[in-house]
Parts: C-alpha cells; sequence; structure tokens
C-alpha cells in the first residue's frame, strides 16, 4: 500500500493519484454509509458507547494482521513520539465517544443536518490548525454538497424533527473537529516512508484503547448499559462488517485518499456517506423519496465540481 511503484506508462503521476484518491474516498464512504443502516439493528443489541469500541478494537486487530501480511513484519511502537501518538489516538477515539454520545442526544434529522456542514468544518479547521487557505473550487463544491446534504435530509419527511435542541448537537460538531484533528496529525507527524496502512493500525489501537477506557468509565457511573451476554446470528455477522469495512477499511482508505487529494476533498466526499447509507438501506426495505435522490446527485455535482478543478490546477502545475 505504498506510494513508490512505477506508474502505468502514459500516466502522469498527478492523474494517477487523483485515481487513487477518487477511489479511496468513494469506497470509504460507501463503507461508513452501509454503517448507517447496520448500526440501526445493532443499537437493538449493543450500547453505543460499547459498540464503539468493539468496533475500533476489532478493526485494529484485523490492521495489525493486514500490516503483518503485506509489510512482513507487525507495529514494533509507534514510530512517533508517544506524545503524538496519544494525541493523535485521542481525537481519534474522542471521534468516536463524542459522536455517538451526540447521537443519543438528539435526533437522527437534527445530527443529519449537523453533518451537512461537514467540509466547513473543515475548512475551519484546516485553517485554524495549519493556517491553508481554500483551495480554488472549494466554496462552489462545499455549497452544492451542503445544500444536496440538507435536500435530502429535509427530503426524509419527518424535518419537524430539527425543532429543539437536546444537548448532542455540539457533541456532534466537536466530535467532527476531533475526526479532522486525527486527520492532520496522522498526516503529518508521521515520516513519509510509514505506509498509511500502518498509521491507521496505530491509530486504530490507540482510539480502541481510548473508547474502551471512556466505556469503563460510563459503565462504572452507571451510565451506559453492560453486555448480557456475547451476540451471536446477525448482530455478530453485521458487528464484524461494520468493524472490519467501516471502522478497519474506510479509515485505512479515508487516510490513503487524504495522503494523494487532500481533507478539503475528503471532507466533500463525506456528505455522500447519507446518500449511499440511503441506497444500502434498501436492502433494508427503505424507499428513498425523489429529494433525498435529488440531494445526493446534488452532492454528487459538488463532489466532482471539486475533484475535476483539483485535477485542472494539477495539470496547471505539471
Amino acid at each position: 500500500m505504498t506510494q513508490t511503484t512505477a506508474l502505468p506508462a502514459g500516466v502522469s503521476p498527478s492523474r494517477r493519484s487523483f485515481a487513487i484518491g477518487t477511489g479511496c474516498y468513494l469506497l470509504a464512504t460507501f463503507f461508513w454509509g452501509m454503517n448507517i443502516p447496520m448500526t440501526k439493528v445493532l443499537l437493538e443489541t449493543f450500547d453505543p458507547m460499547l459498540l464503539a469500541a468493539l468496533r475500533t478494537v476489532i478493526a485494529a486487530l484485523v490492521l495489525l494482521v493486514v500490516v503483518t501480511v503485506t509489510e512482513g513484519r507487525g507495529p514494533d511502537g509507534p514510530p512517533i513520539s508517544m506524545r503524538h501518538w496519544l494525541i493523535c489516538s485521542l481525537a481519534f477515539g474522542g471521534f468516536l465517544t463524542l459522536y455517538n454520545l451526540g447521537l443519543r442526544f438528539t435526533e437522527p434529522v437534527t445530527a443529519a443536518a449537523i453533518m451537512a456542514g461537514t467540509p466547513v468544518y473543515a475548512a475551519v479547521c484546516l485553517r485554524l490548525f495549519t493556517g491553508a487557505r481554500l483551495v480554488p473550487g472549494f466554496p462552489v463544491a462545499a455549497t452544492l454538497t451542503v445544500i444536496g446534504a440538507l435536500v435530502a435530509v429535509f427530503g426524509r419527511g419527518d424535518a419537524s424533527a430539527l425543532a429543539g435542541a437536546h444537548g448532542g448537537e455540539l457533541l456532534i460538531v466537536a466530535s467532527f473537529v476531533c475526526w479532522n484533528l486525527y486527520t492532520l496529525t496522522s498526516q503529518r507527524w508521521f515520516a513519509p516512508h510509514v505506509s498509511q496502512v500502518r498509521r491507521t493500525c496505530y491509530g486504530l489501537a490507540g482510539a480502541g484503547a481510548w473508547a474502551t477506557l471512556a466505556w469503563l468509565a460510563l459503565a462504572g457511573l452507571g451510565l451506559v448499559s453492560t453486555p448480557q451476554g456475547l451476540p451471536t446470528g446477525l448482530p455478530l455477522l453485521w458487528l464484524m462488517m461494520t468493524a472490519v469495512l467501516a471502522t478497519g477499511m474506510g479509515v485505512m482508505l479515508w487516510n490513503i485518499g487524504v495522503s494523494h487529494l487532500g481533507l478539503a476533498n475528503g471532507s466533500l466526499w463525506q456528505n455522500m456517506v447519507p446518500v449511499f447509507g440511503v441506497l444500502v438501506a434498501l436492502l433494508f426495505g427503505f424507499l428513498p423519496t425523489a429529494s433525498q435522490l435529488a440531494g445526493g446527485a446534488i452532492v454528487l455535482a459538488g463532489v466532482l465540481w471539486m475533484q475535476r478543478v483539483t485535477l485542472a490546477s494539477r495539470r496547471v502545475r505539471a
């Protein structure tokens, strides 16, 4: 999974990087969209906080195997300072914890509306944490993706759920700040030769520890329930699928995408998550509305616009 393989004949580095980044973002957001209906099923069996911890630990173990097989050796200690690793993994674990708590204390439609602002949160974080300016084409693309996501949200027919706050809205915003911080630190603090698979493995290992500690602390305070037994049947299957594909492979693909196309591009793709969630939910008997399909088309238009501008700017630089 390194980026040093030879390029196919006739393919420029920028075109290859564009193709890899786009493919990784597409798969990552699909896996995360698939996670939405499966999580709805899993929450009938698991406490949200325990579910986050289990997914992260399972994903870390799977990535450990992937790293060992693909690179010939397993992790032998984080290749960054302990302070940086703790901050990076804490940001990852903070995203998982705050996101689950936010979903618990707000309405689903309200949460979806807040998530539509993902490109805006990423732009602010980039400015605050790195001082980077907005890349050309981002304002138009971000506007399209936010509008499209909101059209899809209001197309559910229960937009009345937006009325009133329940305390979880700020937690969801904070969770995306943590996610952007994790994304930036995972790209800036590791040496260039450290593969994205290995970086993801280190991040998941630390986040799994933080998420487990958070669940144990809340369980000790009696704020979350404890499991009554081991899951079996479909709940176990959904747990493994979401852990491996959404938490493990999804984050790994996201990191690869960021390394090729940057966080700004990735933030636009994140608004495809609810769109893919609706499509996958068809398997669970849910039929999308015309507004949801239209919103998905608008989001995709914004993403493709940004990809087009990015590719054009790279051609000019080349």
